[in-house]
């Protein structure tokens, strides 16, 4: 790219009409076999008086790569003798010539913006859309994710200190992906920065996996949003999530001669006799049944009050699951209790 300043007169004129111009040129280079940007100077005339403000006229260029502020000012800059740079040999031993390498990676080799708009623009926003529509919404605060079974905190986030505490998913929901749910460590408020540390989705689950995790979803967020300035593009490829959908789980239980909670909170006592249906979806994709039998007293003698001696369960891809009590049924050892939600 060449962009050209003709006949540009100084932002302090005094004589428009007779002062002279200045004539300029600016080339930017990139390599892609390198991945390496360039800056080229070249100065055909240069006509401003030097009474002018000598501080005014800066000379070179200023960047941010990396989170590193670069620069290159000649050491004209700010002095008369900038005033003369189309008569003057520049960095590259030439008159009104200056030459600046402005962006490469770690070593000279890794352009990380590059890398970032490549990986944006490799994304299927389509599935990236399906999986915010299939995963689960993030809880709306510390509390309800401690709280709700259906969400793992990140144990080595945990561990390294950090002033947030984040979960994911702890199974997988119809997709590879999950929401990573992140609040603050004093006000448990879900986390929502613009700069990629708080809570967004992830592709690939970071337990199920692994591999593909660190490559689609860890790796590409170092790129966009630590190494450059363009967490913009990775935010809009692992979008935001604000909690709107987000449903609390219902809980229920039993336990003891039996006492039951439901899930929309009736609490009562049954002390039937035999096996019953205590779950069941209205598509029927899961079922959970008890079994019940008469308790026995310490000399062995039943007694007029039941228990649960066993469950079963299954859902429409499973195995079932069978959990027995003990032979003895004394409602002590290994005493039964179930919670589901």
């Amino acid at each position: 790219m060449v962009v050209t300043w003709e006949n540009t007169l100084p932002r302090i004129s005094y004589d428009p009409e007779n002062d002279k111009p200045n004539t300029f040129q600016l080339t930017i280079i990139y390599d892609a076999s390198s991945w390496m940007t360039f800056l080229v100077f070249g100065y055909e005339k240069t006509g401003w008086d030097s009474f002018l403000t000598v501080r005014s006229n800066t000379v070179g260029y200023y960047v941010t790569q990396y989170g590193i502020d670069k620069k290159a000012v000649p050491w004209v800059s700010g002095k008369e003798a900038s005033f003369t740079l189309a008569d003057l040999k520049g960095n590259t031993n030439e008159i009104g010539r200056y030459f600046y390498q402005v962006a490469a990676g770690s070593g000279g080799t890794v352009n990380y913006e590059q890398r970032c708009e490549d990986w944006y623009f490799s994304q299927n926003m389509y599935i990236i859309n399906l999986q915010m529509a299939l995963t689960s919404s993030c809880p709306c605060d510390r509390r309800q994710a401690r709280f709700d079974r259906r969400w793992q905190q990140d144990i080595d986030l945990a561990r390294s200190g950090a002033s947030m505490e984040c979960y994911y998913q702890r199974f997988l929901s119809f997709t590879t992906a999950t929401q990573y749910c992140c609040y603050d460590n004093f006000w448990g408020s879900l986390l929502t920065r613009s700069d990629g540390s708080g809570s967004h989705l992830y592709s690939f689950h970071p337990k199920f996996y692994r591999s593909m995790h660190t490559q689609e979803d860890v790796e590409p967020k170092k790129w966009c949003c630590s190494y450059t300035d363009n967490c913009h593009l990775y935010l809009a490829a692992r979008p935001v999530d604000y909690c709107w959908s987000y449903s609390p789980p219902w809980f229920g239980w039993f336990f003891g001669d039996p006492h039951i909670r439901t899930l929309d909170g009736l609490s009562y006592t049954f002390n039937g006799l035999g096996e019953y249906v205590l779950l069941e979806t209205t598509d029927g994709n899961f079922t959970m049944q008890g079994r019940t039998e008469k308790a026995l007293n310490e000399n062995g003698t039943e007694i007029a009050a039941t228990i649960f001696s066993g469950f079963a369960a299954k859902d429409a891809t499973s195995d079932p699951v069978n959990i027995l009590a003990n032979a003895a049924r004394d409602g002590n050892a290994n005493a039964t209790y179930v919670c589901f939600g």
